[in-house]
Protein backbone atom coordinates (compact mmCIF):
# COMPACT_ATOMS: atom_id res chain seq x y z
CA UNK A 1 0.00 0.00 0.00
CA UNK A 2 0.96 3.65 -0.25
CA UNK A 3 2.54 5.79 2.43
CA UNK A 4 5.12 3.20 3.47
CA UNK A 5 7.53 4.15 6.19
CA UNK A 6 10.39 2.50 8.03
CA UNK A 7 10.59 2.51 11.80
CA UNK A 8 13.78 1.40 13.51
CA UNK A 9 14.78 1.22 17.14
CA UNK A 10 17.78 -0.72 18.47
CA UNK A 11 18.06 -4.16 16.91
CA UNK A 12 14.46 -4.18 15.72
CA UNK A 13 13.19 -3.04 12.36
CA UNK A 14 9.57 -2.67 11.37
CA UNK A 15 8.12 -1.61 8.06
CA UNK A 16 4.81 0.14 8.57
CA UNK A 17 2.26 0.81 5.88
CA UNK A 18 -0.82 2.95 5.82
CA UNK A 19 -3.02 0.14 7.06
CA UNK A 20 -0.66 -1.32 9.67
CA UNK A 21 2.56 -3.21 10.24
CA UNK A 22 3.64 -5.34 7.30
CA UNK A 23 6.74 -7.00 8.69
CA UNK A 24 8.94 -6.86 11.77
CA UNK A 25 12.24 -8.46 12.66
CA UNK A 26 14.13 -8.44 15.91
CA UNK A 27 13.10 -9.03 19.50
CA UNK A 28 14.35 -10.12 22.84
CA UNK A 29 15.01 -7.91 25.82
CA UNK A 30 14.87 -7.86 29.59
CA UNK A 31 11.64 -8.33 31.49
CA UNK A 32 12.80 -6.32 34.49
CA UNK A 33 10.68 -3.49 35.84
CA UNK A 34 12.42 -0.28 36.88
CA UNK A 35 10.85 3.14 37.50
CA UNK A 36 12.37 5.94 35.45
CA UNK A 37 12.34 9.71 35.70
CA UNK A 38 12.00 12.25 32.90
CA UNK A 39 14.82 12.49 30.34
CA UNK A 40 15.11 15.56 28.05
CA UNK A 41 14.08 18.96 29.37
CA UNK A 42 10.45 19.87 28.74
CA UNK A 43 9.60 22.16 25.83
CA UNK A 44 7.96 24.66 28.17
CA UNK A 45 8.12 25.40 31.92
CA UNK A 46 6.86 22.34 33.84
CA UNK A 47 3.13 22.50 34.36
CA UNK A 48 2.48 25.06 31.62
CA UNK A 49 0.44 24.30 28.53
CA UNK A 50 2.50 22.32 26.04
CA UNK A 51 5.09 21.13 28.57
CA UNK A 52 6.45 17.74 27.44
CA UNK A 53 8.12 15.19 29.72
CA UNK A 54 9.54 11.88 28.48
CA UNK A 55 10.20 8.61 30.30
CA UNK A 56 12.69 5.98 29.11
CA UNK A 57 11.49 2.37 29.02
CA UNK A 58 13.44 -0.47 30.61
CA UNK A 59 13.77 -2.68 27.54
CA UNK A 60 16.09 -1.03 25.03
CA UNK A 61 14.25 -2.29 21.92
CA UNK A 62 10.73 -2.10 23.35
CA UNK A 63 9.22 -0.10 20.47
CA UNK A 64 6.10 1.10 22.33
CA UNK A 65 3.13 1.18 20.00
CA UNK A 66 -0.37 1.53 21.35
CA UNK A 67 -1.41 2.95 24.72
CA UNK A 68 -4.54 3.69 26.69
CA UNK A 69 -5.71 4.94 30.07
CA UNK A 70 -6.28 2.02 32.44
CA UNK A 71 -8.96 1.58 35.11
CA UNK A 72 -6.21 1.62 37.75
CA UNK A 73 -5.25 5.23 37.01
CA UNK A 74 -2.12 4.26 35.07
CA UNK A 75 -1.32 4.47 31.38
CA UNK A 76 -0.96 1.04 29.75
CA UNK A 77 1.08 0.45 26.61
CA UNK A 78 2.33 -2.33 24.35
CA UNK A 79 5.84 -3.20 23.22
CA UNK A 80 5.37 -4.21 19.63
CA UNK A 81 7.88 -7.01 19.19
CA UNK A 82 9.08 -7.91 22.67
CA UNK A 83 5.74 -9.52 23.51
CA UNK A 84 5.14 -7.39 26.59
CA UNK A 85 2.60 -4.95 27.95
CA UNK A 86 3.59 -2.20 30.32
CA UNK A 87 2.15 0.43 32.59
CA UNK A 88 3.44 3.80 33.65
CA UNK A 89 2.18 5.65 36.71
CA UNK A 90 1.43 9.39 36.63
CA UNK A 91 4.77 9.85 38.44
CA UNK A 92 6.67 7.95 35.73
CA UNK A 93 7.18 4.53 37.33
CA UNK A 94 7.35 1.84 34.63
CA UNK A 95 6.46 -1.85 34.99
CA UNK A 96 6.50 -4.40 32.16
CA UNK A 97 4.66 -7.73 31.91
CA UNK A 98 5.41 -10.58 29.46
CA UNK A 99 2.35 -11.71 27.52
CA UNK A 100 1.40 -15.40 27.20
CA UNK A 101 2.45 -16.06 23.59
CA UNK A 102 5.70 -15.55 21.67
CA UNK A 103 5.99 -14.01 18.23
CA UNK A 104 3.26 -11.42 18.69
CA UNK A 105 3.38 -8.06 16.91
CA UNK A 106 1.35 -5.92 19.28
CA UNK A 107 -0.49 -2.93 17.91
CA UNK A 108 -3.36 -1.55 19.98
CA UNK A 109 -4.67 -1.69 23.54
CA UNK A 110 -7.93 -0.55 25.11
CA UNK A 111 -9.56 -0.62 28.52
CA UNK A 112 -12.24 -3.31 28.43
CA UNK A 113 -15.69 -3.40 30.02
CA UNK A 114 -14.45 -6.05 32.47
CA UNK A 115 -11.71 -3.96 34.07
CA UNK A 116 -8.97 -5.61 32.00
CA UNK A 117 -6.80 -4.23 29.22
CA UNK A 118 -7.48 -5.78 25.81
CA UNK A 119 -4.89 -5.82 23.04
CA UNK A 120 -4.38 -6.96 19.45
CA UNK A 121 -1.61 -8.80 17.60
CA UNK A 122 -1.51 -7.84 13.92
CA UNK A 123 0.55 -10.76 12.61
CA UNK A 124 -1.35 -13.56 14.40
CA UNK A 125 -4.87 -12.03 14.14
CA UNK A 126 -5.36 -12.49 17.86
CA UNK A 127 -6.94 -10.59 20.72
CA UNK A 128 -5.92 -11.00 24.34
CA UNK A 129 -6.28 -9.34 27.72
CA UNK A 130 -4.24 -8.54 30.79
CA UNK A 131 -5.50 -7.65 34.26
CA UNK A 132 -4.18 -4.61 36.08
CA UNK A 133 -2.33 -7.06 38.34
CA UNK A 134 -0.41 -8.36 35.32
CA UNK A 135 -2.28 -11.68 35.10
CA UNK A 136 -2.90 -12.75 31.51
CA UNK A 137 -5.43 -15.00 29.78
CA UNK A 138 -5.24 -17.15 26.61
CA UNK A 139 -5.66 -15.26 23.35
CA UNK A 140 -8.67 -15.44 21.02
CA UNK A 141 -7.96 -15.95 17.30
CA UNK A 142 -10.01 -14.27 14.56
CA UNK A 143 -9.99 -16.92 11.85
CA UNK A 144 -9.63 -15.69 8.30
CA UNK A 145 -8.58 -12.24 9.46
CA UNK A 146 -5.76 -10.07 8.18
CA UNK A 147 -4.23 -6.96 9.69
CA UNK A 148 -6.13 -6.99 12.97
CA UNK A 149 -5.00 -3.77 14.56
CA UNK A 150 -7.33 -1.41 16.43
CA UNK A 151 -9.62 -2.28 19.34
CA UNK A 152 -12.09 -0.39 21.51
CA UNK A 153 -14.93 -0.96 23.94
CA UNK A 154 -18.28 -0.21 22.34
CA UNK A 155 -21.35 1.40 23.89
CA UNK A 156 -22.90 -2.08 24.00
CA UNK A 157 -20.28 -3.38 26.47
CA UNK A 158 -18.43 -5.55 23.96
CA UNK A 159 -14.98 -5.27 22.40
CA UNK A 160 -14.84 -4.14 18.77
CA UNK A 161 -11.91 -4.91 16.49
CA UNK A 162 -11.07 -3.69 12.99
CA UNK A 163 -9.45 -5.77 10.25
CA UNK A 164 -9.05 -5.91 6.48
CA UNK A 165 -12.54 -6.50 5.14
CA UNK A 166 -14.56 -6.61 8.31
CA UNK A 167 -15.24 -5.41 11.85
CA UNK A 168 -15.63 -7.96 14.64
CA UNK A 169 -17.55 -7.82 17.91
CA UNK A 170 -16.02 -9.83 20.75
CA UNK A 171 -17.60 -10.55 24.11
CA UNK A 172 -15.42 -10.74 27.20
CA UNK A 173 -15.88 -14.52 27.14
CA UNK A 174 -14.46 -14.70 23.62
CA UNK A 175 -17.57 -15.10 21.44
CA UNK A 176 -16.75 -13.51 18.08
CA UNK A 177 -19.19 -12.06 15.53
CA UNK A 178 -17.73 -10.82 12.22
CA UNK A 179 -19.43 -8.19 10.08
CA UNK A 180 -18.02 -8.24 6.54
CA UNK A 181 -18.71 -5.28 4.27
CA UNK A 182 -17.40 -3.27 1.33
CA UNK A 183 -16.23 0.31 1.41
CA UNK A 184 -18.62 2.86 -0.02
CA UNK A 185 -16.61 2.81 -3.27
CA UNK A 186 -16.81 -0.98 -3.51
CA UNK A 187 -13.26 -1.68 -2.30
CA UNK A 188 -12.33 -3.89 0.61
CA UNK A 189 -12.24 -1.67 3.71
CA UNK A 190 -9.06 -1.17 5.68
CA UNK A 191 -10.48 -0.54 9.14
CA UNK A 192 -8.20 1.61 11.27
CA UNK A 193 -9.15 3.56 14.41
CA UNK A 194 -12.33 2.71 16.33
CA UNK A 195 -14.20 4.74 18.92
CA UNK A 196 -17.47 4.50 20.79
CA UNK A 197 -19.96 7.22 19.93
CA UNK A 198 -22.61 8.83 22.09
CA UNK A 199 -25.14 7.74 19.48
CA UNK A 200 -24.68 4.11 20.56
CA UNK A 201 -22.61 3.14 17.52
CA UNK A 202 -18.93 2.37 17.01
CA UNK A 203 -17.22 4.82 14.64
CA UNK A 204 -14.21 3.85 12.55
CA UNK A 205 -11.73 5.09 9.97
CA UNK A 206 -11.69 3.27 6.64
CA UNK A 207 -8.31 3.59 4.91
CA UNK A 208 -10.12 3.65 1.55
CA UNK A 209 -11.08 7.27 2.30
CA UNK A 210 -14.15 7.11 4.50
CA UNK A 211 -15.29 7.53 8.08
CA UNK A 212 -18.02 5.14 9.10
CA UNK A 213 -20.19 3.84 11.88
CA UNK A 214 -21.44 0.37 12.72
CA UNK A 215 -24.48 -0.34 14.85
CA UNK A 216 -24.39 -2.99 17.62
CA UNK A 217 -26.25 -5.29 15.21
CA UNK A 218 -23.70 -4.78 12.42
CA UNK A 219 -25.25 -2.23 10.04
CA UNK A 220 -22.50 -0.10 8.43
CA UNK A 221 -22.81 3.45 7.11
CA UNK A 222 -19.86 5.32 5.59
CA UNK A 223 -19.26 8.99 4.78
CA UNK A 224 -16.74 10.13 2.17
CA UNK A 225 -13.83 12.34 3.18
CA UNK A 226 -13.65 15.25 0.66
CA UNK A 227 -9.86 15.10 0.23
CA UNK A 228 -8.81 12.16 -1.92
CA UNK A 229 -6.20 9.65 -0.69
CA UNK A 230 -6.58 10.99 2.86
CA UNK A 231 -5.85 7.67 4.62
CA UNK A 232 -7.77 8.30 7.87
CA UNK A 233 -6.12 6.69 10.89
CA UNK A 234 -7.41 7.65 14.33
CA UNK A 235 -10.95 8.51 15.49
CA UNK A 236 -12.31 9.89 18.75
CA UNK A 237 -15.50 11.44 20.00
CA UNK A 238 -15.23 15.15 20.72
CA UNK A 239 -16.84 17.30 23.42
CA UNK A 240 -18.96 18.87 20.68
CA UNK A 241 -20.74 15.59 19.94
CA UNK A 242 -18.90 15.09 16.65
CA UNK A 243 -16.43 12.37 15.70
CA UNK A 244 -12.92 13.68 15.03
CA UNK A 245 -10.36 11.88 12.89
CA UNK A 246 -6.82 12.22 11.53
CA UNK A 247 -5.71 12.05 7.88
CA UNK A 248 -2.19 10.65 7.80
CA UNK A 249 -1.46 11.21 4.11
CA UNK A 250 -2.94 14.68 3.67
CA UNK A 251 -1.94 16.34 6.97
CA UNK A 252 -5.45 17.22 8.01
CA UNK A 253 -7.74 16.83 11.00
CA UNK A 254 -11.37 16.17 10.21
CA UNK A 255 -14.68 15.96 11.98
CA UNK A 256 -17.95 14.31 11.02
CA UNK A 257 -21.32 15.14 12.53
CA UNK A 258 -23.72 12.36 13.59
CA UNK A 259 -25.62 13.03 10.34
CA UNK A 260 -22.48 12.62 8.21
CA UNK A 261 -21.35 16.18 7.36
CA UNK A 262 -17.53 16.24 7.09
CA UNK A 263 -15.26 19.25 7.74
CA UNK A 264 -11.45 19.23 7.38
CA UNK A 265 -8.74 21.44 8.88
CA UNK A 266 -5.24 21.60 7.35
CA UNK A 267 -2.04 21.37 9.42
CA UNK A 268 1.16 23.27 8.68
CA UNK A 269 3.61 20.86 7.03
CA UNK A 270 7.36 21.48 7.52
CA UNK A 271 9.22 21.83 4.21
CA UNK A 272 11.46 18.86 4.99
CA UNK A 273 8.60 16.31 4.94
CA UNK A 274 5.62 15.48 2.73
CA UNK A 275 3.12 14.96 5.54
CA UNK A 276 2.87 15.70 9.24
CA UNK A 277 1.55 12.17 9.65
CA UNK A 278 -1.23 12.86 12.17
CA UNK A 279 -2.24 9.54 13.71
CA UNK A 280 -3.73 9.19 17.20
CA UNK A 281 -6.40 11.59 18.46
CA UNK A 282 -8.24 11.98 21.77
CA UNK A 283 -10.46 14.47 23.58
CA UNK A 284 -8.55 16.46 26.19
CA UNK A 285 -9.74 17.78 29.56
CA UNK A 286 -9.64 21.34 28.18
CA UNK A 287 -12.48 20.89 25.70
CA UNK A 288 -10.11 20.45 22.75
CA UNK A 289 -8.92 17.51 20.67
CA UNK A 290 -5.27 16.41 20.94
CA UNK A 291 -3.38 14.42 18.34
CA UNK A 292 0.06 13.09 17.43
CA UNK A 293 2.10 14.00 14.35
CA UNK A 294 4.34 11.03 13.61
CA UNK A 295 6.51 12.60 10.90
CA UNK A 296 6.51 16.20 12.10
CA UNK A 297 7.48 15.05 15.62
CA UNK A 298 4.82 17.13 17.31
CA UNK A 299 1.75 16.96 19.49
CA UNK A 300 -1.13 19.06 18.22
CA UNK A 301 -4.23 20.60 19.71
CA UNK A 302 -7.33 21.65 17.78
CA UNK A 303 -10.29 23.51 19.18
CA UNK A 304 -13.79 22.45 18.17
CA UNK A 305 -13.89 25.53 15.92
CA UNK A 306 -10.70 24.48 14.13
CA UNK A 307 -7.89 26.55 15.69
CA UNK A 308 -4.66 24.50 15.72
CA UNK A 309 -1.65 24.76 18.05
CA UNK A 310 1.36 22.43 17.77
CA UNK A 311 4.10 21.55 20.28
CA UNK A 312 7.45 19.95 19.48
CA UNK A 313 8.59 16.70 21.09
CA UNK A 314 12.09 17.12 22.62
CA UNK A 315 13.54 13.86 21.25
CA UNK A 316 14.05 14.03 17.45
CA UNK A 317 12.18 11.46 15.35
CA UNK A 318 10.39 10.14 18.44
CA UNK A 319 7.67 8.38 16.45
CA UNK A 320 4.55 9.38 18.40
CA UNK A 321 1.48 7.45 17.24
CA UNK A 322 -1.16 6.76 19.93
CA UNK A 323 -2.33 9.32 22.51
CA UNK A 324 -4.56 8.97 25.58
CA UNK A 325 -5.91 11.14 28.39
CA UNK A 326 -4.43 10.14 31.73
CA UNK A 327 -6.00 10.18 35.18
CA UNK A 328 -3.67 13.08 36.04
CA UNK A 329 -5.26 15.34 33.41
CA UNK A 330 -2.26 15.15 31.07
CA UNK A 331 -2.13 13.67 27.57
CA UNK A 332 0.15 10.63 27.26
CA UNK A 333 1.67 9.28 24.04
CA UNK A 334 4.01 6.53 22.85
CA UNK A 335 7.39 7.21 21.21
CA UNK A 336 8.01 4.21 18.98
CA UNK A 337 11.46 5.19 17.69
CA UNK A 338 12.74 6.74 20.91
CA UNK A 339 11.62 3.83 23.16
CA UNK A 340 9.94 6.29 25.50
CA UNK A 341 6.54 7.30 26.82
CA UNK A 342 5.78 11.00 26.81
CA UNK A 343 3.22 13.26 28.39
CA UNK A 344 2.13 16.79 27.56
CA UNK A 345 0.33 19.21 29.85
CA UNK A 346 -2.85 20.65 28.31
Amino acid sequence: MANARTRAAGAALCIAIAFGIAACTGGGGSTSAVPHGPTPAPTAPPGSAGSVTEYVLTTSNAEPYGLTSGPDGNIWFLEMITGKAGKITPAGGVTEYPLPSSGLQLTAISAGPDGKLWYTSINTSQVGNIATSGATSPLFTLTGAQLVQFITTGPDGNLWVGAAGFIAKITTSGAITKYTFKSKNGDEPGVMGLAAGADGNVWFADNAGFVGKITPSGTVTEYAIPTALSQPWGVAEGPDGNIWFTETATSKIGKVTPSGAVTEYALTVPKSIQSDGPEGIVAGPDGNMWFTEYYANRIGRITTSGTITEYGIPTPNAGAAFIALGSDGNLWFDEFNAVQIGKITP
